[in-house]
């Protein structure tokens, strides 16, 4: 595991949702400047980034299945409403080829994610600015582009309705997109 050094840059790492990157580009800066160091912003292909030093901060989302969907790979998929809303706005065409067949929720959002090993105080910094972003006048355009009204600190257990889906879907023996229900 690498271990971060104070002055490096940070790697802010955008997973699966490419369509947010003016977004994740302005958040980038913003940490930056905030931080008076640089941030780079790369593309994260792999969780594991964060274990081996090649990410350290990183928004994780789910639009890949959209794009499953429309291309005919996949019959259905669960994404997420802000991802789809995104999708729809920049590419209109995809609302005569998608069809929401149902909904459930709410259910906890995408989330920033900081790798355990960064210090507590460079996390508790970007953690801050990010909280302050949605009150601040001159965030509010790359905000709406991603239609996100602010960030909100939360702890790990605000994500245990992920935790339970999870749950339901492992007990039911669906575990991955090529299997089917336990007994069917």
């Amino acid at each position: 595991m690498s271990v971060h050094q104070e002055g490096a840059p940070l790697r802010f790492a955008t997973f699966l949702a490419p369509n947010m990157l003016p977004v994740y580009r302005f958040l980038a800066d913003r940490i930056a400047d905030r931080l008076g160091r640089p941030v780079v912003l790369v593309a994260g292909t792999s969780f594991d980034q964060f274990e081996h030093g090649q990410a350290d901060l990183g928004v994780i989302c789910g639009l890949p299945y959209v794009w499953l969907v429309d291309a005919g790979a996949v019959d259905a998929a669960a994404i997420d409403s802000q991802v789809l809303a995104i999708e729809l706005r920049d590419h209109p065409q995809l609302a005569d080829r998608l069809r929401v067949v149902d909904t459930f929720g709410p259910s906890t959002i995408e989330l920033v994610v900081a790798a355990s090993r960064l210090p507590d105080q460079l996390k508790d910094e970007v953690r801050e600015l990010l909280v302050e972003l949605g009150d601040d006048p001159s965030a509010r355009p790359a905000l709406d582009h991603g239609f996100i009204q602010g960030f909100t600190a939360v702890d790990d257990s605000a994500y245990d309705d992920i935790r339970a889906s999870l749950a339901t879907i492992q007990a039911a023996g669906w575990t991955s997109l090529t299997q089917t229900a336990a007994g069917s």
